[in-house]
This record gives structure tokens, C-alpha cells and sequence, in this order.
């Protein structure tokens, strides 16, 4: 793993949360995301909505709501994959070669609105939204916990939940969750883009839950994507500079809101 001093480190994580707060790399993610794959659902006349609320430039990618399920002895919906990401929800509205090409510099499509507020504590965020991943341990935030809403046609609103953390000397990982409504295919799919997709696994924390890990890399720099969907709410851990035995102590920790 890399070492970082203290300077290195705050530069990294500043320059990786910046993009959080300018809505225009988020909204370019969502509704290009949803131009390409809402075009496939034409059924009840609802948007198979694969939006990408921006959290971090290449770091963690997509957002889409899915059907509840039917759940077992976990609460958690296994994902599947493609070529460059993973997903839960309907296969037909996730298009491969759409997520491999997506330009965050495409100018925004009109009609989406995003208002947000900041939490100095993980719990505040928690509460603000009503859902999320929570942890049963604190961990140390690296920057304040930010809630975004974002209106749009047809109803639209979805509610996003997103907060960086420290672990050990030199790993962060991020905490990205949000919770869509409106005019919205019961099917559709909630897709975390990859990039350079490898070494997919599984882990079965101490609780009994089965998580799907993957790793991506960009510019050199591997992190590893966690996938997470249960009941009406969906995100994804992104982890970097963390060893798996770090990743699966994390998971282990992780409490379903």
C-alpha cells in the first residue's frame, strides 16, 4: 500500500471529494447514465433509471433503483456483472458498451435540480436521510458527511447519503447510499461502473451476510468496489489502499439501515 504524509494525504482526499459538491459532474453522470439506459423500458411507460449521482471522479460510479426482491436469510441482493460493472436488478436495462464510453464532460441535459447539506458526524447523515449504511464501530471521517437531493422530470427525486473514512495508517473508504422515487421502473437497475474490472470475489462477514468485491483500477491506483442492496435502498463501499483483511474487518461492521 502506499505511504502518505500528512499533506499528501489531505491533497488526495481533497482532490477526490471536490467533485461531490459541483453539481456539474453529478448531473452529468445521472442523466447521461439514465439517457442511454432509460431509452430501454418503454413498459407502464416508466424510466428504467440507471442514474450516476456523482460521488467520486472514477471512484464510484452509479446509481439505479431496483424492485425490493425476495430476501432469505440476508437482507442483501447478490449483484451480478458485466464486462465493466456489477449490478441487481433487470439485465436488459444495463448496457455495457453505454458505461464503458460515458463522458462526465458532456454538457448536462436540462431539468434536474440538486440541493445539499453537510453533517459534521456520520449518524447526523444518517438520521437526515432515514437510511444508509451504518457501522457498528466509529470510524474517523476524513471530510464532513454530505446529504444531496435531486429533483427531476416525471416525479424524480432521489436521496443520497455520502461520507469518506480513514482505516489504519494510510487506507480511506468511501460511503455512498441513496434511496430513489418517482416515476421509475419497479425492475430497473442500480449499476457501479468498473473501470479495468478484476478479481471479482466473495466474503461472508461474521454476520452471515455474503458481499460481492471487485477491483478497479485507474491511473495505477486499484480500489476495491462493494456493492450493496437490500430492501429499498441501494450503494456501494469503494476502498483504497486497504488489504483485504482490512476490507473484510469493515465488512464485518457494516449495519443495514
Amino acid at each position: 500500500m502506499k505511504d502518505y504524509n500528512d499533506t499528501e494525504f489531505d491533497k488526495a482526499v481533497k482532490s477526490a471529494v471536490a467533485p461531490v459538491f459541483e453539481a456539474d459532474a453529478e448531473l452529468n453522470r445521472k442523466v447521461m447514465y439514465a439517457a442511454v439506459v432509460g431509452k430501454k423500458s418503454e413498459k407502464e411507460k416508466k424510466r428504467a433509471f440507471a442514474l450516476r449521482p456523482g460521488t467520486v471522479a472514477a471512484l464510484i460510479g452509479a446509481v439505479v433503483l431496483c424492485s425490493a426482491g425476495v430476501y432469505a436469510a440476508t437482507r442483501l441482493m447478490k449483484p451480478q456483472e458485466t464486462d465493466h460493472a456489477i449490478f441487481v436488478g433487470n439485465s436488459e436495462y444495463v448496457d455495457d458498451e453505454a458505461i464503458a464510453t460515458l463522458d462526465p464532460t458532456e454538457p448536462v441535459s436540462p431539468g434536474y435540480e440538486t440541493t445539499r447539506e453537510t453533517y459534521d458526524t456520520y449518524e447526523e447523515g444518517l438520521e437526515a436521510t432515514g437510511f444508509g449504511i451504518g457501522f457498528s464501530q466509529d470510524y474517523e471521517l476524513c471530510e464532513t458527511v454530505g446529504v444531496s437531493v435531486t429533483t427531476g422530470p416525471d416525479n424524480y427525486r432521489n436521496t443520497s447519503l455520502n461520507a469518506w473514512f480513514r482505516y489504519g495508517e494510510n487506507g480511506v473508504f468511501n460511503v455512498y447510499s441513496d434511496k430513489s422515487e418517482g416515476n421509475i421502473a419497479e425492475d430497473a437497475a442500480y449499476v457501479v461502473p468498473i473501470p479495468n474490472k478484476t478479481n471479482v470475489r466473495e466474503y461472508t462477514s461474521s454476520n452471515g451476510e455474503t458481499f460481492v468485491l471487485a477491483d478497479g483500477s485507474t491511473d495505477g491506483v486499484t480500489k476495491t468496489y462493494v456493492l450493496i442492496a437490500y430492501d429499498s435502498a441501494r450503494g456501494v463501499i469503494t476502498f483504497q489502499d486497504m488489504g483485504d483483511d482490512e476490507i473484510h474487518a469493515v465488512l464485518d461492521s457494516v449495519e443495514l439501515r
